[in-house]
C-alpha cells in the first residue's frame, strides 16, 4: 500500500469534525504558504554579511532556545 492509499483509507475512517479540523488546518497552511515569498538569491558576500551577524547575536546572547521556538511554531499552527 502507498503512502497515499494508506492516507486516504485513514481519512474514509475519521469522523466528519476530524476531517474538517484536517481542512482547516491545510488551509492555513495552503493560505500561508501564498502569501510568502521565495528569498532573493545572495551573494556570497551578502551571505558572509548575514553568517557574521549571526554570529554575533549568538555570541550576545540573543538567541532562541530551538525547543521553545518549535513550541511556539505548534501552538501558532495549533499542531
Amino acid at each position: 500500500m502507498s503512502t497515499l492509499d494508506a492516507t486516504v483509507s485513514m481519512l474514509k475512517t475519521l469522523p466528519e469534525s476530524d476531517l474538517l479540523t484536517i481542512y482547516d488546518l491545510t488551509r492555513r497552511f495552503y493560505i500561508k504558504q501564498e502569501k510568502s515569498t521565495e528569498p532573493a538569491p545572495m551573494t556570497e558576500q551578502q551571505m558572509i554579511e548575514k553568517l557574521d551577524l549571526a554570529r554575533k547575536h549568538a555570541s550576545e546572547g540573543k538567541v532562541i532556545d530551538a525547543d521553545v521556538a518549535v513550541s511556539k511554531l505548534r501552538r501558532k499552527y495549533g499542531l
